[in-house]
């Protein structure tokens, strides 16, 4: 399992500083989507983008692609981290959640 949890800033002013990204890329099993989707649910995140695609011609890999929108992100997102650190040990996946807005004192 690999895990990237640098922030990237993006954007500009405040309107975009609740907005976050999460890709994952994994086998293709029975329950990933509904997981993913759930956790966000729970997190009271609003998903704003949901996009899942195939690597190759059979199915066997997929990338998802979660843009949502949590109020106080900034302030919950090292929560946010850990809570869906679990989620990899239910499903074998490589994953990225990051940041898109502003990022105030620098990356974390």
């Amino acid at each position: 399992m690999e895990t990237d949890f640098s922030v990237r800033p993006a954007g500009s002013g405040g309107r975009r500083r609740d907005f976050g990204r999460l890709l994952i890329t994994c086998p293709d099993q029975p329950g990933i989507v509904a997981t993913v989707s759930g956790f966000l649910f729970s997190s009271d995140a609003n998903m704003t983008k949901s996009r899942r695609y195939s690597a190759d011609p059979f199915g066997e890999t997929i990338l998802l692609r979660k843009e949502f929108r949590l109020t106080g992100l900034a302030e919950f997102f090292n929560d946010l981290l850990a809570h869906f650190g679990e989620i990899p040990d239910r499903f074998p996946a490589r994953w990225q959640m990051t940041r898109t807005g502003p990022v105030e004192g620098g990356a974390r």
